[in-house]
């Protein structure tokens, strides 16, 4: 698709309330899991909310809509590794769609996960090396 034409698309979408519509990707199970677990969940969003200030309720009222945790949203303009690296240098885990977040977590040894398809095979991997760091110490 056209960048621009995307672009405005997207625009659309988070000032008319299309957000509260998007469906749950695949694996989201994952995320009850963790929960499930004792992991505080932490969501971090680059959402526009300067320019689409309805975005902020928006995004509330979907977690809440799909049962998952609403204790803890930052919203940042930031990029969000930076926001991440700055605000929770001691993150157990971050889990992001875009490869050049997780590379910079990574650089500076925040464990985190890419999430192609499903988050629940990115969550598995991080029980997984949680388990094992654990049982090594």
């Amino acid at each position: 698709m056209d960048r621009g034409l995307r672009e405005r698309l997207k625009d659309e979408m988070h000032g008319s309330g299309g957000m509260l519509d998007l469906q749950l990707l695949p694996g989201t199970a994952g995320i009850k899991e963790l929960t499930d677990k004792g992991y505080g969940i932490i969501w971090l969003t680059a959402r526009p909310i300067n320019k689409h200030p309805r975005l902020v309720g928006d995004t509330v009222e979907w977690l809440r809509k799909h049962k998952f945790p609403t204790s803890y949203i930052f919203y940042s303009d930031l990029n969000k590794h930076t926001f991440v690296v700055d605000k929770f240098p001691v993150a157990a885990g971050l889990f992001d769609d875009k490869p050049e977040i997780i590379a910079h977590a990574q650089e500076v040894g925040i464990p985190a996960y890419l999430v192609k398809e499903s988050i629940l095979s990115s969550v598995d991997q991080f029980l997984k090396e949680e388990w094992r760091g654990a049982n090594e110490s």
